[in-house]
């Protein structure tokens, strides 16, 4: 899996569907939802044609460019550091959430941003998916 591949997947229109589940107050999206149940829960009501092996395929994916973006964001942040300090990433400059630390260049903070927000994105999305995979109400 590249870049562009996590982007792609993380598009899919099922993932931006708003709905309001019972329970809430206000419409979200299934990143957006409070459990991985519940995220699972829209999954199938947006898409009741996937299946278990389609939920638990997607949920590999997922895991998969979630690591990717993980791994982005890491060398991303070391040559961040390597900008400004002239040195390799240290746990000691992690000062900010998502940008590390406030010093590295403003290029630096997008990517960095960008990297983690879209890991985390994944992430939920992995259990949400699992969660959906191993539901009595998804299809066989």
């Amino acid at each position: 899996m590249n870049l562009e591949e996590s982007r792609k997947l993380l598009s899919h229109p099922v993932y931006g569907t708003k709905a309001k589940p019972r329970g809430y107050n206000v419409p979200v999206t299934v990143v957006g939802a409070c459990s991985a149940r519940d995220g699972a829960n829209l999954l199938m009501r947006f898409n009741p044609q996937w299946t278990r092996e389609d939920h638990t395929k997607l949920a590999r994916a997922h895991e998969e460019a979630a690591r990717l973006r993980q791994e982005f964001w890491d060398h991303e942040a070391e040559s961040a550091a390597m900008d400004a300090f002239g040195r390799p990433y240290r746990i000691t400059d992690y000062q900010i959430s998502g940008i590390a630390c406030d010093l590295f260049t403003e290029s630096h903070k997008v990517a960095l941003r960008d990297h983690l927000h879209s890991a985390s994105k994944h992430r939920v999305l992995a259990v949400c998916h699992q969660a959906a995979a191993t539901t009595r109400k998804a299809l066989q």
